[in-house]
């Protein structure tokens, strides 16, 4: 049996981004807010924040 595995943060916050895209808060190819003000909605740190998005960008 394999051991549950939790996201790590920038990794749930991928998730939590691409779930928004596909829920129509924003459309593939618009802006996001600053980053400042998306840590805050999304009430994470900016380094985690950092990292997802860099990890989106690399996604395409």
């Amino acid at each position: 049996m394999e051991p549950i595995q939790t996201p790590s943060i920038p990794e749930a916050i991928v998730q939590r981004i691409i779930r928004m895209i596909g829920d129509g808060i924003w459309k593939p190819g618009d802006r996001l807010p600053p980053q400042r003000r998306l840590a805050r909605e999304l009430n994470v740190g900016m380094s985690s924040l950092r990292e997802a998005l860099q990890t989106l960008q690399g996604m395409g």
